[in-house]
């Protein structure tokens, strides 16, 4: 598949400003999808992960062997963000039981934690719980569920919590007065001691006679990114789920959704995105749950790194998605990395590596290239043979046609 690396590019981000939306989406594009290391296991991963402010504890679920059911909660953590997840652990009894927990959601001083669980006990089929800790370094505990206001005979899960804690995002199933079989809906209440009240739907905006589900809101509530889940799909997306992006409007409602495109979304069931807590600045990430080709188990987690749009490097697949493919691998690296690409016609081809300044550091190619498959590998070195330092650069693809730009990394 040739994907299109441009998510919200100046064409698409017109859409959302021809609205009465009061936020505008940041222009840049995701790239470069791939497993998240270190975490993934040969069982099946599930729901959506969470990440701590510092970026360094990454939360998540699994049916990986020595749990405690059929579904646990995990955590998993790293030194620095230029390392691999690691450390593995199980977050233990006081939260994970011989039920099904999935979709954590974690408060920035890590205290609490909002989970989705079917356990005896609750309001009806799968509820939303909420455990808490006295400081990041103990276990989990005193489970309780969310009560009424948000949890019914119904199912619901997969809850999305903006910053002040005064709000969730979450789906229910076949609730009545929906407009589709999953829905999203929000609950707010008045301190974060007190109660949720009665949920309301986010409405047609979002919502639709197919299934929305896997919400996640930024920070601010302005952007909420969602995902659809079995057929009959959206119309306009990748094949089966995919991801969307809708924009909060002047009057608080949700809508002008977007497919995040085919850098993220594929034929397979891409779902339950998941910002890191520094989007949309350069080298931020999507996480996302996929069973694309190249997944270990039936579902992996993947994710996608955010290149804003400031380097003053144009990413011409804007104008003609699609004609070419561009992919760096390994990224990040630290020795060499080979940009893959296909050329759908032969013709004059320019391949260049450039600083975040938009300055032209290496010529990779410059002349004619017959159509089909190439790959040129970069040695990490700029037009002198001097080793370049550890940091962001970006190889730019420009043919007869169209172009396009990927993020590499290198790390010394």
């Amino acid at each position: 598949m040739t994907r299109n690396r441009v998510l919200l590019s100046a064409n698409l981000l017109g859409l959302f400003l021809t609205s009465v939306a009061t936020a505008q989406l940041p222009e840049g594009y995701f790239t470069d999808a791939r497993r998240v290391p270190g975490v993934n296991s040969s069982s099946a991963e599930w729901g959506n992960v969470e990440v701590s402010p510092d970026n360094l504890t990454l939360y998540f679920a699994s049916e990986r062997s020595g749990g405690y059911g059929g579904q646990d909660l995990y955590q998993a953590t790293r030194t620095s963000v230029n390392d691999d997840w690691g450390n593995v652990m199980n977050l233990g009894a006081g939260v994970n039981t011989s039920s099904f927990e999935a979709n954590p959601g974690v408060t920035a001083d890590g205290t609490t934690m909002y989970f989705t669980s079917n356990r005896s006990g609750g309001e009806g089929g799968y509820d939303i719980y909420v455990a808490t800790r006295t400081s990041p370094t103990e276990e989990f505990g005193d489970v309780q569920n969310l009560g009424p206001g948000v949890n019914s005979h119904l199912d619901e899960g997969s809850t999305s919590r903006p910053s002040d804690e005064l709000s969730i995002f979450y789906c229910v199933y076949n609730r009545a007065g929906g407009f589709g079989r999953f829905d999203i809906y929000t609950a707010t209440r008045s301190s974060e001691a007190g109660p949720f009240g009665a949920s309301t739907n986010v409405g047609g905006g979002v919502n639709t006679v197919v299934d929305e589900f896997a919400p996640f809101v930024t920070p601010d509530e302005s952007f909420l990114l969602f995902s659809d889940r079995v057929a009959p799909y959206r119309p306009g997306g990748e094949g089966s789920a995919d991801i969307w992006v809708a924009t909060q409007s002047s009057d608080g409602t949700f809508g002008s959704v977007a497919n995040l495109g085919d850098v993220v979304n594929t034929s397979y069931n891409d779902a339950f995105p998941v910002l890191s807590p520094d989007w949309p600045e350069a080298g931020s990430t999507l996480y996302f749950l996929s069973d694309q080709p190249g997944t270990s188990g039936a579902f992996d987690f993947w994710q996608a790194t955010w290149v804003p749009q400031t380097s003053g490097i144009e990413d011409t697949d804007v104008a003609h998605p699609g004609l070419l493919s561009l992919r760096s691998s390994p990224n990040p690296f630290s020795l060499t990395t080979t940009a893959r690409f296909d050329l759908p016609s032969a013709g004059p081809v320019e391949l260049g590596v450039y600083g975040a300044s938009g300055q032209l550091v290496r010529s990779l190619h410059h002349g004619h290239m017959s159509a089909g498959f190439h790959q040129i590998t970069w040695d990490g070195r700029d037009a002198s043979g001097t080793a370049l330092p550890s940091g962001v650069y970006f190889v730019k693809l420009q043919g007869a046609r169209s172009g396009g730009t990927e993020r590499v990394m290198i790390v010394r």
